[in-house]
Protein backbone atom coordinates (compact mmCIF):
# COMPACT_ATOMS: atom_id res chain seq x y z
CA UNK A 1 0.00 0.00 0.00
CA UNK A 2 1.33 3.45 -0.89
CA UNK A 3 1.82 6.29 1.56
CA UNK A 4 -1.18 8.58 1.84
CA UNK A 5 -1.02 12.19 2.95
CA UNK A 6 -4.05 13.45 4.80
CA UNK A 7 -5.77 15.88 2.39
CA UNK A 8 -6.68 18.45 5.04
CA UNK A 9 -3.07 18.65 6.26
CA UNK A 10 -1.76 18.95 2.71
CA UNK A 11 -4.29 21.74 2.10
CA UNK A 12 -3.06 23.58 5.17
CA UNK A 13 0.53 23.29 3.98
CA UNK A 14 -0.29 24.51 0.47
CA UNK A 15 -2.43 27.33 1.88
CA UNK A 16 0.49 28.45 4.02
CA UNK A 17 2.82 28.39 1.02
CA UNK A 18 0.33 30.33 -1.13
CA UNK A 19 -0.41 32.90 1.58
CA UNK A 20 3.30 33.30 2.36
CA UNK A 21 4.07 33.96 -1.27
CA UNK A 22 5.62 30.52 -1.73
CA UNK A 23 8.68 31.71 0.17
CA UNK A 24 9.61 28.26 1.45
CA UNK A 25 13.35 27.76 1.57
CA UNK A 26 15.31 24.60 0.98
CA UNK A 27 16.04 24.33 4.70
CA UNK A 28 12.42 24.72 5.83
CA UNK A 29 11.02 21.98 8.00
CA UNK A 30 7.32 21.29 8.24
CA UNK A 31 6.38 19.40 11.36
CA UNK A 32 2.60 19.73 10.95
CA UNK A 33 2.45 17.34 7.98
CA UNK A 34 3.09 13.64 8.44
CA UNK A 35 2.55 10.94 5.87
CA UNK A 36 0.66 7.82 6.87
CA UNK A 37 2.99 5.05 5.78
CA UNK A 38 2.67 1.32 5.74
CA UNK A 39 5.17 -0.46 8.01
CA UNK A 40 7.30 -1.63 5.05
CA UNK A 41 6.66 0.61 2.03
CA UNK A 42 7.97 -0.62 -1.30
CA UNK A 43 10.95 1.40 -2.55
CA UNK A 44 10.46 3.59 -5.61
CA UNK A 45 12.09 2.39 -8.79
CA UNK A 46 13.90 4.82 -11.09
CA UNK A 47 11.99 5.66 -14.27
CA UNK A 48 14.75 4.06 -16.34
CA UNK A 49 13.79 0.69 -14.82
CA UNK A 50 10.08 1.05 -15.42
CA UNK A 51 8.13 0.27 -18.56
CA UNK A 52 5.21 2.65 -18.07
CA UNK A 53 4.78 4.06 -21.53
CA UNK A 54 3.77 7.43 -20.04
CA UNK A 55 4.41 10.31 -22.45
CA UNK A 56 5.96 13.43 -20.91
CA UNK A 57 3.33 16.18 -20.69
CA UNK A 58 3.67 19.92 -20.11
CA UNK A 59 2.89 21.07 -16.59
CA UNK A 60 0.20 23.52 -17.74
CA UNK A 61 -1.72 20.63 -19.32
CA UNK A 62 -2.30 18.92 -15.94
CA UNK A 63 -5.86 19.63 -14.75
CA UNK A 64 -7.88 18.82 -11.64
CA UNK A 65 -10.19 16.48 -13.58
CA UNK A 66 -7.18 14.17 -14.11
CA UNK A 67 -7.12 13.28 -10.39
CA UNK A 68 -5.82 9.74 -9.81
CA UNK A 69 -4.28 9.55 -13.31
CA UNK A 70 -0.56 8.93 -13.72
CA UNK A 71 1.47 11.44 -15.73
CA UNK A 72 5.14 12.08 -16.46
CA UNK A 73 6.67 15.57 -16.41
CA UNK A 74 10.14 16.97 -16.99
CA UNK A 75 11.52 20.18 -15.52
CA UNK A 76 13.83 21.85 -13.03
CA UNK A 77 13.53 21.65 -9.26
CA UNK A 78 13.02 25.24 -8.07
CA UNK A 79 12.01 24.90 -4.40
CA UNK A 80 11.85 22.20 -1.76
CA UNK A 81 10.44 21.78 1.73
CA UNK A 82 11.44 18.99 4.10
CA UNK A 83 8.56 16.95 5.49
CA UNK A 84 8.65 14.52 8.38
CA UNK A 85 8.76 11.56 6.01
CA UNK A 86 9.84 12.93 2.65
CA UNK A 87 9.84 16.11 0.61
CA UNK A 88 7.56 18.62 -1.04
CA UNK A 89 9.28 20.13 -4.06
CA UNK A 90 8.33 22.36 -6.97
CA UNK A 91 9.07 21.43 -10.57
CA UNK A 92 9.02 24.06 -13.32
CA UNK A 93 9.05 23.67 -17.09
CA UNK A 94 8.54 26.27 -19.84
CA UNK A 95 4.77 26.26 -19.27
CA UNK A 96 4.40 26.46 -15.49
CA UNK A 97 5.15 24.79 -12.19
CA UNK A 98 3.66 22.11 -9.96
CA UNK A 99 4.31 20.84 -6.42
CA UNK A 100 5.29 17.21 -5.95
CA UNK A 101 4.97 15.21 -2.71
CA UNK A 102 7.70 12.59 -2.38
CA UNK A 103 8.83 10.03 0.15
CA UNK A 104 12.03 9.32 -1.73
CA UNK A 105 15.44 10.90 -1.68
CA UNK A 106 16.20 14.60 -1.35
CA UNK A 107 15.68 16.54 -4.61
CA UNK A 108 18.44 19.00 -5.57
CA UNK A 109 17.42 22.59 -6.32
CA UNK A 110 18.46 23.55 -9.86
CA UNK A 111 18.56 19.94 -11.02
CA UNK A 112 16.52 18.83 -13.99
CA UNK A 113 14.39 15.74 -13.46
CA UNK A 114 11.89 13.43 -15.05
CA UNK A 115 9.05 12.68 -12.61
CA UNK A 116 6.22 10.21 -12.87
CA UNK A 117 3.38 10.87 -10.47
CA UNK A 118 -0.28 10.51 -9.66
CA UNK A 119 -2.31 13.68 -10.14
CA UNK A 120 -4.00 14.90 -6.96
CA UNK A 121 -6.27 17.90 -6.36
CA UNK A 122 -6.69 19.71 -3.04
CA UNK A 123 -9.53 22.20 -2.74
CA UNK A 124 -8.41 25.27 -0.80
CA UNK A 125 -11.39 27.49 -0.02
CA UNK A 126 -10.72 31.00 1.28
CA UNK A 127 -13.73 33.31 1.73
CA UNK A 128 -15.82 31.08 -0.57
CA UNK A 129 -13.18 31.27 -3.31
CA UNK A 130 -11.68 27.94 -4.36
CA UNK A 131 -7.96 28.50 -4.77
CA UNK A 132 -7.51 24.75 -5.26
CA UNK A 133 -4.17 23.27 -6.11
CA UNK A 134 -3.22 20.42 -8.41
CA UNK A 135 -0.13 18.52 -7.26
CA UNK A 136 1.59 15.21 -7.96
CA UNK A 137 2.28 12.31 -5.66
CA UNK A 138 5.67 11.05 -6.83
CA UNK A 139 5.81 7.48 -8.08
CA UNK A 140 9.26 7.62 -9.70
CA UNK A 141 12.06 10.19 -10.03
CA UNK A 142 14.92 10.24 -12.50
CA UNK A 143 17.41 13.08 -11.94
CA UNK A 144 18.96 14.77 -14.94
CA UNK A 145 21.92 17.08 -15.18
CA UNK A 146 21.36 20.35 -13.29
Amino acid sequence: MKAQIKPCLFGLLLSGLVLAGCAASENSSVSALKADQQANPAPLQPLSERQTGQPVVSIDSIKSDQADETVAIAGNITQRVALLEGWLYQVQDQTGSVWVVARGSEPEIGQSALIEGTVRYEAIVVDSIDAGEVYLEEQAYLPGEG
